[in-house]
């Protein structure tokens, strides 16, 4: 599925917990789960990336 690019910013590494990718901010489920997501379900990432990060 096309249409929302992914968060990724090529620097992939999760955190201490095994979690949270350092770069992209996104969780491994999040990750995992990318290639099936519907375009809405990508932008709910992108928008939960931006309150998180601020």
């Amino acid at each position: 599925m096309g249409g929302v690019r992914s968060p990724c910013t090529d620097v992939c590494a999760l955190d201490p917990e095994g979690v949270t990718c350092t770069g992209c901010g996104r969780t491994s489920a999040e990750i995992a789960a990318w290639p099936a997501m519907t375009p809405i379900e990508r932008a709910a990432v992108h928008l939960r990336l931006r309150d998180v990060r601020g």
